[in-house]
């Protein structure tokens, strides 16, 4: 019998559905790989839904991605919504749908992107994040992103590789080496970053970033492992790339040789094993010199836009290598750039069948693709709604645009209110003058700009109707030559049956179906436009200063130029910005910043230490600081004005391992030298570019000397060379002890990047950061199972073990209550009953701290056909002297037929050292 859970004095609040659901294990294409997307899907709350087909694709699954990693597939062929169970806040999450197609999966929807706990409506990068490519190989990445971006941009590139303006990442790299690219994706809302991990390999001679296993290739391709002392729990996986994009990840802990079925000619694989998403085995690298395959072009065969707009960038992909891009029928406005990428604003709109073609060294391949332009205008005054009242109070319809206000003028074109709209729906404006003309209306944030998003209200202080046109825009207006416009929409009340525009510069037109002045000036010069709007009462003029100015517009480090004068005044050229900033560095380390754009010449005046300093200008630029000036230096010993060093001054190598360190200088050094450095390295006198392999341990104190238009400096370094360190020896790092309630203390010691690992059952379960932490107890360590704890830290380019490992054991039938339940698991699920138990364990949802108490808050699950549970959490400042703490609010988080998750929220004394959680039955 069904019994309903009820605890007195409870709250009990309807939140999200949260469903724990477990990983279909399957071999999973990644987002490379992308074809006709039939599905759409869509957020509502925090869950996902998708649409229906009839049939429904076979093998329809869910993927999710974390931070740009793949963390779940999951069969979707019953499920038309889903919920992700470990959505947190503070990580980018990206859905979509994929399905067998042939021999392969493919995503066959649109990428959706998500932010849990923020109205979040930026770009989400959604490609990987992680990528192997070849030294002197050809490779290719493209950046993408959620939110409809407008721009995809890259920094820190390997030398090699570049960067096109829509994110496609091409070339050979030159060097190898792990190199952290910065990707960048912006839309007119907002912008995000995240970090790309290239691993640029020497083919075959790729070394492991942790010796767990050696591959090795035969003529077949066969790939074979050879044992190490390698994982024993689950996540060891085979990864094979083709030209840098990964084509499949498959489990590989039953398999000691492999072979990817699907080898073609004109592409270079590699293939590697990962665990835990780091790679554990060298790279082994082939291109198959005479298989036989059909070139095909993989992106969608539709995509959308809207007329007037610019769209998102539409790019051609392959599944062959290809060098020649075209396409024939695209709508009027747009291009295809040489890389394969279709964009532009169109002019038309309509459904357009265009043909896009690829060819290459390996293939050629056409395809089909429809776009479809919506009719589309700057006009976007049907978004929102006006209706006035007797007492001239205006009332809008429902609706919330980024940054929404009221704007009122009177008479004609003097704005005297602008205020904000967001959750105001009346606005009432009144004047004492009778004679003043008062229109409102609504603007909005859009695409740049606040501009008119609601038809404008007229009338007169004195109740008069206004029946005749009334234009409600600036009087003037600038633009640059050469530079295509942004359309000026013509803002007119009274729904005027004409309106026409006189003394338009060459170059420009007036489009009456968009209401808007559009096109490119070709010339320099002042004009004075006549806009007349004629309607059933009358006719209106308006006249409209149009200036448009030579485009002397500069790149933005160029913005202002500075120049040192003596006693190290730093003077810079004129011009504004309230968000600019002087940033001083100090032999390489930043040092002050003062925010003053109107200070013209700046001095830092702390000069009492001997030392080399370099000054710049920054000011916010798209949403960040960006350097708006050029770089000049100056010593306060020797001769001032020589150039200044902007590298670091210490570094510490390993023999053994490849470095490559450009030299950078202000002033724009004509040459460089060096006295000596550690034996296997050498200088590039004109790059400036350290290279090589140290052989032979030690420090080596280098004095670098740098030629400029005003002279030589020298600035000393230091390298520190060091032996490649032996398992032991970091083992030996840290000492690990254990007490009765498995709290983990170790020794005293920061490394860089210090985390504790544990691990349940051979598999990772916490890495979490371990500097200044010098005891911790594992949050979840009630569940049965083995732990193995450890602590690990960021040395020479890998995350290495450097403390010994502790274990313990949770037995199945361990009593924490001693009320004779066997462990605290069937405490939160209760008496079964003879059901299956729902899989949700307790587990800590937030901790937060106010007024000297903390406030924890767990997650657990009851099943409905058992008898009620509810927890408890015992306290203590020492052991065996417990006080026990009941809840003080109950959430149900979701419910169904079977089971209620449960927000169980307590409150605890900070001085409390010592905690445990206890169920028990309700009577």
């Amino acid at each position: 019998m069904r019994v309903k859970s009820f605890v007195p004095g409870w709250l009990k609040v309807t939140l999200p559905m949260l469903l724990l659901l477990s990983m279909a294990s399957r071999i999973c294409a990644m987002e490379g790989i992308q074809e006709l997307a039939p599905y759409k899907v869509w957020m509502e709350g925090l869950s996902i839904n998708r649409s229906t087909l009839s049939p429904e694709s076979a093998n329809l699954s869910w993927m999710i991605k974390e931070n740009g990693l793949q963390k779940l597939a999951r069969n979707a062929l019953n499920e038309t919504a889903y919920t992700y169970f470990q959505n947190r806040a503070g990580i980018d999450f990206v859905a979509y749908l994929d399905c067998w197609k042939v021999d392969r999966y493919v995503r066959t929807s649109n990428t959706l992107g998500y932010r849990v706990g923020v109205d979040y409506r930026g770009p989400i990068i959604s490609s990987e994040v992680a990528d192997v490519t070849v030294v002197d190989q050809p490779y290719v990445y493209q950046i993408t992103a959620t939110g409809g971006p407008t721009k995809l941009f890259a920094k820190n590139l390997p030398e090699g590789l570049v960067v096109d303006f829509n994110g496609r990442i091409a070339g050979t790299p030159t060097q190898t080496g792990r190199y952290l690219v910065t990707l960048y994706a912006e839309n007119n809302r907002d912008w995000t970053m995240t970090t790309l991990r290239l691993d640029v390999v020497s083919g075959n001679n790729g070394g492991g970033s942790l010796d767990y296993a050696t591959l090795i290739i035969d003529e077949k391709y066969v790939v074979t492992r050879t044992p190490g002392d390698g994982p024993s729990g689950s996540g060891l996986t085979w990864i094979v790339k083709r030209n840098g994009i990964q084509v499949l990840s498959r489990n590989a802990l039953s398999e000691t040789r492999y072979q990817y079925f699907n080898n073609f000619s004109g592409y270079t694989y590699t293939v590697h094993l990962e665990c835990l998403g780091e790679r554990v085995s060298n790279i082994v690298t082939y291109t198959p010199p005479n298989a036989v395959f059909n070139a095909l072009i993989t992106s969608p065969s539709t995509h959308t836009g809207v007329a007037g707009e610019e769209i998102t960038p539409y790019v051609v992909t392959v599944d062959f290598t290809c060098n020649v891009f075209s396409a024939s029928g695209l709508p009027s406005g747009l291009n295809i750039t040489a890389s394969g990428t279709i964009y532009g604003v169109p002019t038309e709109y309509g459904s357009f069948p265009v043909t896009v073609s690829a060819s290459g060294p390996s293939g050629v391949a056409s395809k089909a693709v429809t776009f479809t332009i919506q009719q589309g205008a700057e006009d976007y005054t049907t978004k929102y709604h006006l209706t006035i009242d007797s007492n001239h109070v205006v009332t809008r319809t429902t609706g919330e645009h980024p940054r929404l206000v009221w704007v009122v003028t009177v008479n004609q074109n003097k704005e005297v209110v602008r205020r904000s709209a967001t959750e105001e729906y009346t606005f009432l404006y009144n004047s004492d003058d009778a004679s003043e003309h008062i229109q409102v209306r609504l603007e909005a944030w859009i695409k740049g700009k606040y501009r008119p998003v609601s038809n404008t209200i007229n009338y007169k202080a004195d109740g008069t109707q206004v029946q005749t046109p009334v234009f409600s825009m600036a009087e003037s207006y600038t633009c640059y030559q050469d530079s295509e416009m942004a359309p000026l929409l013509v803002q007119v009340s009274g729904s005027p049956t004409s309106i026409v525009v006189a003394g338009l510069p060459p170059g420009l037109y007036y489009d009456a179906t968009a209401k808007s002045i559009k096109g490119t000036p070709t010339t320099v010069g002042a004009s004075n436009l006549v806009i007349t709007a004629i309607n059933s009462y009358g006719t209106t003029n308006f006249n409209l200063e149009f200036v448009v100015m030579p485009d002397t517009r500069i790149e933005t480090e160029d913005r202002f130029h500075l120049t040192v004068l003596p006693s190290f005044n730093i003077k810079r050229t004129s011009g504004s910005n309230e968000s600019l900033r002087w940033v001083v560095y100090r032999n390489g380390q930043r040092i002050y910043e003062y925010a003053d754009a109107a200070t013209l010449v700046f001095n830092y005046k702390r000069h009492a230490k001997v030392g080399e300093f370099n000054v710049f200008l920054e000011a916010v630029v798209d949403g960040e600081f960006t350097r708006v000036s050029n770089i000049v230096g100056y010593r306060t010993s020797g001769n001032w004005q020589t150039p200044v060093l902007l590298n670091d001054r210490k570094y510490t190598l390993q023999t053994g391992s490849f470095v490559s360190i450009p030299l950078q200088a202000s002033d724009d050094p004509a040459l460089f030298a060096v006295n000596q450095l550690p034996v296997g390295l050498t200088l590039d006198s004109t790059s400036g570019l350290i290279s090589g392999t140290p052989s032979s341990a030690g420090t080596t104190a280098s004095l670098i000397s740098i030629t400029g238009s005003n002279g030589v400096s020298q600035t000393g370094i230091a390298f520190k060379v060091i032996p490649p360190k032996s398992t032991d020896t970091y083992l030996r790092m840290y000492v690990l002890g254990l007490d009765e309630l498995n709290r983990i203390s170790r020794s005293p010691g920061n490394n860089v990047g210090l985390v504790w690992a544990v691990s349940r059952d051979g598999k990772v379960v916490l890495e979490r950061n371990a500097n200044n932490e010098l005891t911790y107890t594992y949050f979840m360590n009630y569940v049965p199972g083995v732990y193995t704890c450890c602590l690990k830290a960021y040395l020479n380019g890998a995350y290495r073990q450097v403390s010994n490992s502790i274990e313990y054991t949770v037995a199945s039938d361990s009593d924490f209550s001693g009320k004779g339940f066997k462990n605290l698991v069937e405490h939160a699920m209760g008496t079964r009953a003879g059901t299956e138990p729902h899989q949700i364990t307790p587990y800590l949802v937030s901790v937060y701290t106010k007024d000297g108490s903390n406030y924890l808050t767990y997650r657990y699950s009851v099943n409905t056909d058992a008898q009620d549970v509810c927890l408890f959490v015992d306290s203590a400042e020492s052991l065996n002297n417990w006080t026990r703490a009941a809840p003080i609010s109950v959430a149900v988080v979701s419910a169904d037929e079977n089971t209620e998750v449960r927000d169980v929220v307590f409150c605890i004394n900070s001085n409390q050292g010592f905690l445990r959680l206890v169920a028990e039955l309700v009577e």
